[in-house]
């Protein structure tokens, strides 16, 4: 039997953030704060509630998307970051 050479091409987190807008995967951002009167949460959690109907594939993508938006928040002083502003913190509302 020969050796079958074969190269696998993954999407880059642009590409897949591209394909969620594509799809219009796109968070309201009523969603986010919403979401956030649960109580505090990571960017991961936000995402499952926020991305309920995106496909697997795309939650890691639909999370970074989602933590721009708290990036946003957190720059207007609209929702805290403990222990401090960062991709895996745990993010509440500012009432």
């Amino acid at each position: 039997l020969g050796v079958l050479d074969a190269t696998v091409t993954l999407p880059s987190q642009d590409d897949l953030a591209q394909s969620l807008h594509e799809a219009g995967h796109t968070p309201d951002p009523q969603a986010i704060w919403d979401a956030l009167a649960d109580g505090p949460a990571s960017a991961a959690a936000l995402a499952r509630r926020v991305y309920t109907d995106t496909p697997a594939a795309l939650l890691a993508a639909a999370e970074r998307n989602l933590f721009a938006h708290l990036v946003d928040l957190h720059g207007r002083n609209r929702v805290t970051a403990e222990p401090e502003l960062a991709a895996d913190a745990m993010f509440a509302r500012r009432d």
